[in-house]
């Protein structure tokens, strides 16, 4: 039985006269539904399968991959098992920014056009932009839908998020979401088809004692936000000793949700938090396991690879970094894409009876929060809105030295201009509102440390308290 509520039943004549595309969405999902009960090897064979088509088609409307397949004397239609499939070569963030222009489709298949552009959030320091499809959109509305589903997150229930403005607001827009605002419905891409409760949502750049109170005030049954704005908010309801019954569960987005930071939400506001993982190069990629086992990746929409240092599989238990492939973006493939993010394989069959690989853990990034001199702390991510306006740079790091110290590393590309290092630091002034001491270090690269991981955004100060 559909764990979600239709306005309509789906053969009545109002559910008729949705739009194609909503209705494509629904039987996408429902297509879902079946197929995560599909053996493993069934789930690679889909996969395969989808490979050899987007590899043809790159071959023949896409310019990076017509000549890579070429130089590597690769045959799409040959591609018959894993092991040939990673004959492909693996493409790092770097080399897809390089080549992003010869990466988009001079050509689509019928019924796929372009929708929408959207931003890597660039926590490496190395953004993308993304072009998407009506394809892509399906598929990450329905994927959407199986993640509530398993998290148990009802739309007739109330759902409050806590997150950074939408780029392209109005200036009126923006106001308005700065106090706060109200939607009708969770799904306004899905207008018609399901039943919801209303959605509230505020800027997260709001101070932590507004955004409890406005979540007092709405007293919402789900909530969404970033871990390390949970965990504030954690401190902050503990020290108030506050709670908000009408609570059901919490998920997170955005960052890395640790244990420690789990627990600590899950303490302070007595409701499970659910995490997911998406990207902006494929959408949802992994998603918990309803029945607790770990992350079950959305293989029918993306193939992911678990690579050791050596560029071979992962055995269970073993961690290592993440290789993607987007299943269905004609225009802007990735392919073998080098995400910069780990993860721990989980057990080769879940128990919980799903042919869905399995995550146990994902070990991504996180960001800090930058300090004001007035004793507020401001998520660290807002700073890169303005940044991502400029352009001009492959690369950047961000480090807060000292209440009024900072100092911004870029690598720059092909449109940096003289003018660059002032815009730049008229950005950090912006963020912190108030002009501070801005070092702008031009680099022929950021170094990776130790750990491998490069950290866009970093905080020297040491941790304050709310």
């Amino acid at each position: 039985m559909p764990f979600f509520t239709l306005q309509h039943p789906i053969d009545s004549p109002e559910a008729a006269a949705l739009p194609q595309p909503v209705k494509d969405v629904w039987t996408q999902y429902r297509i879902l539904d079946h197929s995560q009960w599909l053996s493993a090897a069934e789930i690679v064979e889909h996969q395969l399968h989808e490979v050899r088509d987007l590899l043809q088609h790159c071959q023949q409307h896409v310019p990076f991959y017509s000549r890579l397949l070429r130089q590597d004397n690769i045959v799409p239609d040959e591609i018959r098992t894993l092991t040939d499939f990673r004959r492909l070569r693996i493409i790092s963030r770097r080399v897809w920014q390089e080549h992003a222009t010869e990466l988009r489709a001079q050509q689509l298949p019928p019924g796929h056009w372009l929708t929408a552009k959207s931003t890597t959030s660039g926590t490496s320091g190395v953004p993308l932009e993304v072009l998407q499809t009506n394809i892509v959109h399906r598929w990450w509305w329905a994927c959407n839908l199986r993640d509530l589903e398993w998290g148990g997150f009802d739309p007739r229930g109330t759902l409050a998020g806590i997150r950074p403005p939408v780029r392209t607001f109005a200036p009126e827009e923006l106001r308005q979401y700065q106090s706060g605002v109200t939607y009708a419905e969770w799904f306004p891409g899905l207008s018609g088809l399901l039943q919801t409760a209303p959605c509230y949502g505020l800027d997260i750049q709001q101070e932590p004692a507004k955004q409890l109170a406005w979540l007092r005030g709405i007293s919402p049954n789900y909530l969404l936000s970033y871990p390390s704005n949970l965990d504030m908010l954690a401190n902050l309801l503990q020290d108030q000793q506050a709670s908000l019954p009408g609570l059901r569960a919490i998920q997170t987005i955005g960052e890395s949700l640790t244990p420690e930071v789990r627990s600590r939400i899950e303490a302070a506001f007595g409701v499970p938090v659910k995490d997911q993982y998406t990207c902006a190069e494929a959408g949802y990629v992994a998603s918990p396991c309803p029945d607790g086992h770990g992350y079950h990746v959305h293989a029918e929409h993306v193939l992911l690879e678990v690579l050791d240092s050596d560029d071979q599989p992962c055995a269970p238990g073993e961690t290592g970094r993440l290789v993607l492939t987007a299943l269905h973006n004609f225009l802007n493939p990735f392919i073998r894409y080098e995400i910069q993010d780990d993860a721990t394989v989980g057990a080769t069959a879940c128990l919980c009876g799903r042919g869905l690989p399995l995550l146990k853990s994902i070990e991504g990034k996180s960001r800090p929060y930058f300090q004001l001199a007035d004793g507020r702390l401001k998520t660290s991510s807002n700073i890169l809105f303005g940044l991502y306006d400029l352009q001009g740079f492959r690369q950047y790091q961000i480090i807060q030295q000292a209440l009024d110290r900072v100092t911004v590393r870029v690598v720059p590309d092909q449109n940096w201009t003289a003018a660059h290092p002032d815009r730049i630091r008229q950005v950090v002034d912006e963020f912190f509102e108030q002009p501070i001491s801005t070092e702008v270090e031009i680099v022929a690269r950021i170094e990776r440390p130790a750990s491998g991981k490069v950290r866009d955004l970093i905080c020297e100060l040491p941790p304050r308290t709310l």
